[in-house]
């Protein structure tokens, strides 16, 4: 958003023109689906002739509704003159990066309206891809403890059975007999 302003003004119409004051949500969403960035950023499918299903219309109105909502005060959310229709697309991508939650690999943009929160969601392949580092060092070090648990013991064993002597003289030779004071 921060830098939207200067693209505005630099991408002044040559092409279909838009009113920024009251953006049609409908044609916001079928440049956004033109454009592949911002597409995948709102887990939106264009159709044969490049514009957004209802479905999606429904869909992307809501979530730039609720993006609006969401950003900080001090984000200008609201826009005035005419420009290149494309531009919608950036302004979309701009609500997302500056308002929304930033998605991994794999995920998109979920609005829930009724609790005005915006979220990432998984496509599916998110699980197969996913690492968790801490995980994987806690069960690395617990392996090598384990490991190096079972070889002191198993030296310890070897060392009692076969009097090696390893650890001192620890354990004594001597068995008492019963009735005889040494």
């Amino acid at each position: 958003m921060r830098h939207l302003i200067l693209l505005i003004l630099c991408t002044y119409a040559y092409a279909t023109t838009c009113d920024l004051e009251t953006i049609d949500y409908a044609n916001m969403c079928n440049e956004c689906s033109k454009k592949k960035s911002c597409a995948k950023k709102f887990g939106i499918n264009s159709l044969l002739d490049g514009s957004c299903s209802s479905e999606d219309n429904k869909w992307f109105n809501t979530s730039i509704k609720t993006l609006k909502q969401v950003c900080e005060p001090t984000i200008q959310t609201t826009f005035s003159g005419t420009v290149d229709c494309k531009i919608l697309a950036y302004v979309a991508e701009g609500f997302i990066s500056d308002c929304g939650p930033t998605c991994g690999l794999n995920e998109y943009l979920k609005v829930n309206a009724r609790e005005n929160t915006v979220y990432c969601a998984c496509d599916g392949k998110c699980l197969e891809e996913f690492q968790d580092s801490t995980l994987n060092n806690l069960i690395i070090t617990l392996i090598v403890l384990f490991l190096t648990q079972s070889t002191f013991n198993f030296i310890i064993m070897l060392n009692t059975r076969f009097k090696f002597g390893l650890f001192g003289n620890r354990y004594t030779t001597i068995v008492p007999v019963v009735g005889k004071t040494v």
